[in-house]
């Protein structure tokens, strides 16, 4: 698994960008982050029945590992998310992600995917706001999710087991709401 501090004016070449309802542009390099570009106006979550998010994704090895992101951006208006992504493929897979709820509301969340349906792993309430930083630690087929405002003191959220043949890790940004006309854009930087 490679690093990525998102620094220069191009995607470097590890990554590769995912974008399911093909409704999403390409990430935008500022120079110094990756900006996540999600349209508003339809939905693009990860879920039963809506694996719609868009991510960049690398290669990454079926052996223990530990992956963290700094999200710049955080999430500030109900229905948007950012996180990260662990996948064997396209429908099975484990989302690991902090989302705005409501107007006061945010938590953390996890799910786990096998053949794209979804089992919720954790959904617990927190305050971090942004910056966001997020680790995911694999060992064997036991996870750990942590989040974190300053990148030096974390909170876990989960450690759950879950089988899983790893093929690729990555970033997700997406937006979600029950009326899709009200979902809003939304601008994950990393």
């Amino acid at each position: 698994i490679q690093s990525d501090a998102f620094v220069g004016a191009t995607l470097n070449p590890q990554w590769n960008f995912v974008n399911p309802t093909g409704d999403a542009p390409a990430p935008v390099m500022t120079g110094t982050e990756a900006r996540i570009d999600v349209p508003g106006g339809a939905d693009h979550d990860l879920w039963t029945g809506a694996i719609k998010a868009p991510m960049l994704v690398q290669a990454a090895p079926n052996t223990d590992f530990q992956i963290e992101s700094k999200w710049t951006s955080g999430v500030s208006s109900p229905n948007q998310l950012e996180g990260m992504v662990v996948r064997q493929n396209a429908t099975n897979f484990i989302r690991f992600d902090v989302f705005q709820e409501s107007a006061t509301t945010r938590k953390a969340f996890v799910a786990t995917f096998v053949n794209g349906v979804a089992s919720a792993q954790a959904n617990v309430v927190t305050t971090v706001t942004g910056p966001i930083y997020q680790r995911v630690t694999r060992a064997g087929s036991t996870w750990t999710y942590q989040i974190s405002g300053d990148g030096g003191t974390w909170t876990t959220i989960a450690t759950f087991n879950f089988t899983l043949t790893v093929t690729d890790v990555g970033v997700f940004a997406g937006n979600h709401n029950v009326v899709t006309a009200n979902t809003p854009a939304f601008s994950a930087v990393l």
